[in-house]
């Protein structure tokens, strides 16, 4: 007799009571009656050639799976009549796991269909079904969304640009809307001016959540500037210096054009800058906290000219 035995009892209290079983799709514990199991063995018959399309049904059907391992069924054994027989996957799984539900035959079908799931995510692309902030009541292309997590700072839920709150809590739902179009790495430039036109009415309410914008938007610039954005007020200035008496030129305002400004990152000297000031606009590249939008590349200076 195994000296283990004796744990089985407990072990199946355990199993069926604590949220032991891992979902990686979902990212959190459950308990065994919460949890779908996939044999380890349908990861190994893709039509794809991979596991990847089965991935993407699971975020797609949002399922709590949990993946077992092939080896997990090893050296488990009950005693019949004080004599211990050897239980094998199926017996173990019938007797200890009896709640334990593998997908039906017909639903396996449905996900070894990928060429008909891709079909499904491009007929998605084009129909108006993804819910969008503030309140999820108005649809919209995955194509006409932003990513939240990349792009918080650009606009607010109330601009209908970011997918809706709850609905895009979840990491695989974020995924699949990415695969189907959303804005997720580079914006096109009308979204990036239309961000910077916010920047005027958002610092009479928020002055650091102003330029936090515009440390974002300056992120998404990586190409030659366009016209229109060189022409738009969203840019922090040097105010005037306490006690300064001569003019100056960023006097009267708080925001004004990258064509209107100046930045040079040899002007580190007080001194420098109060000159410069009176013949110029000074970009303002304090940190967000004081009133600027950071310090400026070099390659920056060199995209927006």
């Amino acid at each position: 007799m195994y000296p283990w035995i004796f744990l089985v009892t407990p072990l199946i209290k355990l199993l069926s009571e604590r949220e032991l079983f891992y979902s990686a799709l979902l990212n959190r514990w459950q308990t065994l009656a919460q949890s779908n199991f996939i044999p380890s063995l349908l990861f190994q018959d893709s039509i794809a050639g991979d596991a990847t399309f089965l991935d993407e049904a699971l975020y797609i059907l949002q399922l709590p799976v949990v993946f077992l391992p092939a080896s997990h069924m090893l050296q488990l054994q009950e005693l019949y009549d004080n004599d211990i027989v050897i239980i094998n996957e199926d017996s173990f799984t019938n007797y200890f796991l009896s709640k334990i539900k593998v997908f039906d035959a017909h639903i396996e079908i449905q996900l070894t269909g990928f060429d008909k799931l891709e079909n499904f995510k491009n007929q998605l692309r084009t129909v108006p079904c993804i819910p969008c902030s503030p309140d999820g009541v108005v649809l919209k292309l995955p194509s006409q969304l932003i990513d939240p997590g990349t792009f918080h700072d650009m606009f607010d839920p109330d601009d209908s640009l970011f997918p809706f709150s709850d609905f895009c809590q979840n990491n695989p739902v974020c995924y699949t809307i990415m695969e189907m179009g959303m804005m997720s790495r580079k914006l096109p430039w009308d979204i990036v001016i239309k961000s910077a036109q916010t920047i005027k009415s958002v610092i009479v309410i928020d002055e650091n959540k102003a330029m936090k914008r515009v440390k974002a938007i300056l992120k998404c610039i990586n190409s030659t500037v366009p016209d229109e954005l060189k022409e738009t007020s969203f840019l922090p200035v040097v105010p005037k210096p306490e006690h300064y008496f001569l003019p100056w030129k960023g006097e009267g305002h708080v925001l004004l054009s990258p064509t209107e400004l100046m930045c040079d990152l040899r002007m580190g000297t007080r001194e420098a800058a109060l000159i410069v000031g009176s013949q110029r606009a000074i970009l303002n590249t304090n940190s967000v906290n004081h009133g600027g939008c950071g310090s400026i590349s070099q390659r920056f200076l060199h995209l927006q000219l």
